[in-house]
């Protein structure tokens, strides 16, 4: 059973046990007495428990939500795109240097929807072994519990650092007493979840939860992030080595939804199933235009022979037209049969989103199609990035590039060699708009780079940083809450 098409509603009222709030603390109904007594008593509660861990990942960052943010949205944090609207997360305050503790809107989501997360799946270990049901389907359950405690807390280390390692339910007055932990010491924490998830998880073909394959590639994500080269190379090889899961030829297909039933390319992702639980991806980045690649971004695609500055949108990398609208191209809002004309859209950068849109209907809100969070062309470029830096620089590394550049049939030459140019070229072509692209340039340290120059569709320079790109500030309302010795991160 995919626990996952439970009504993650009425999940959300049973499991609403969110961690960092003192108006959140005033509502939580006390989690050890009610829940003990009326939960946590059949494998079907078990089910549901699971679901709203996965319920979690329906937010603005690692999802969508109607009418507030995206994860496509976060291209707006970087070079790739622009967000147009600031109600929907804040995330034109990133690259003007807009970053303060009390900014609001994505500075702070991480924090709070990471936190949420953890708290549903430490609620989760804590009493599922109390459910009568199989052993071995109870194991796989806390194999799932375990991968996204992992993958919150990913997000965590990497957005602020040092954070609260909470590894159990708090009451009140212990969650008032908690520190932060180092960013090392969560790190090993993270890797030895994944590890355990691994052990746990069945190896099965992905459909909604989460299995082997996608707690591997997890921790090829995890150990690259934070320089394990090799064991990073170890993971995404777990991965290659996989036969359950290839490389979609249908590349918008895959990334649309259309495809989302037979893709064997998908690792993990947020699911959804309309008319149940459902978003706006096909009307807030298809109709509103909510996030507009930059004319930078466009520019950067690679050109192919017989590319003339003429007609500057042809004859490049065909990611460019799977990923974006560019004027004249078919264009299925408002017009049917129609061509997308900038002039008479609401895009300011004169480019539209196409990678995430499967056109429902002009006015329809109730999208169903994965938000995908991994996949196997990531993995390959992980896998050739660990490789390179962990000096094997072999053929099987150059492989993994050039298997993902040759799924279009050859229009894309291999390349002869492997270096960073290629593996940073291959994963802004081949990733853009899917949340990747921030925490990549945070991580080869290249924000100077990337940003320096840029103008968005307003006028708003660009003012990278150094500081408050590369860590974000803790929320002031937890400094406010845990006092001054809960310490902030520098520049804030």
């Amino acid at each position: 059973m995919n626990t996952r098409k439970i009504l993650f509603l009425i999940i959300g009222i049973l499991f609403a046990a969110t961690f960092w709030s003192c108006k959140d603390f005033l509502d939580l109904q006390p989690l050890d007495t009610p829940s003990k007594a009326t939960f946590w008593k059949t494998e079907q509660d078990a089910n549901m428990a699971l679901a709203a861990i996965y319920g979690r990942l329906n937010n603005d960052v690692t999802g969508c939500t109607n009418g507030g943010g995206s994860l496509s949205h976060s291209g707006g944090m970087t070079d790739e795109g622009y967000a147009q609207y600031p109600w929907e997360g804040g995330y034109t305050t990133i690259p003007t240097g807009v970053i303060t503790s009390t900014v609001g809107g994505v500075v702070s989501n991480y924090w709070y929807d990471s936190y949420r997360g953890i708290s549903t799946c430490n609620i989760f270990l804590e009493n599922i072994d109390n459910v009568p049901m199989a052993a071995d389907a109870k194991n796989v359950m806390k194999g799932q519990a375990l991968f996204m405690r992992a993958f919150w807390y990913n997000y965590l280390t990497m957005v602020y650092g040092d954070c609260p390692l909470i590894l159990k339910t708090l009451t009140i007055d212990e969650s008032l007493k908690v520190t932060r932990t180092a960013k090392a010491t969560v790190v090993t924490q993270i890797i030895q979840d994944l590890n355990d998830a691994i052990a746990a998880l069945p190896d099965a073909a992905y459909t909604g939860n989460a299995v082997k394959a996608s707690a591997y590639a997890l921790k090829a994500r995890v150990c690259l992030w934070n320089e394990m080269w090799a064991d990073a190379a170890t993971a995404a090889k777990a991965v290659l080595d996989n036969p359950l899961f290839a490389l979609d030829a249908d590349w918008l297909g895959m990334n649309n939804g259309t495809k989302e039933s037979t893709t064997k390319e998908v690792l993990f992702s947020t699911k959804y199933h309309a008319p149940d639980i459902y978003h706006g991806e096909d009307y807030e980045d298809g109709s509103w235009f909510s996030t507009c690649p930059l004319q930078d971004y466009v520019n950067s695609f690679e050109k192919l022979p017989g590319w003339n500055a003429a007609t500057p949108y042809e004859n490049c990398d065909p990611r460019l037209k799977l990923t974006c609208y560019t004027p004249g191209d078919p264009f299925a809002y408002h017009v049917a049969g129609g061509t997308f004309d900038p002039t008479k859209e609401a895009t300011k950068t004169k480019f539209g989103l196409r990678k995430f849109i499967k056109v429902v209907s002009e006015t329809s809100n109730q999208c169903d199609q994965q938000i995908i969070l991994i996949r196997l062309a990531d993995v390959k470029l992980m896998y050739a990035e660990a490789k390179l830096k962990n000096g094997q620089n072999d053929a099987s590394a150059l492989q993994a590039l050039n298997d993902v550049r040759a799924r279009f049939g050859g229009v894309l030459a291999p390349k002869a060699t492997l270096d960073m140019p290629a593996i940073m070229y291959e994963r802004k072509a081949e990733l853009g708009f899917e949340g990747l692209r921030f925490f990549d340039i945070r991580r080869w340290k290249i924000g100077t780079q990337a940003m320096t120059g840029l103008i968005d569709p307003i006028a708003a320079k660009y003012t990278f940083d150094e500081t408050k790109f590369y860590l974000w500030p803790i929320p002031q309302g937890e400094i406010n809450i845990m006092g001054s010795t809960f310490g902030q991160n520098p520049g804030y």
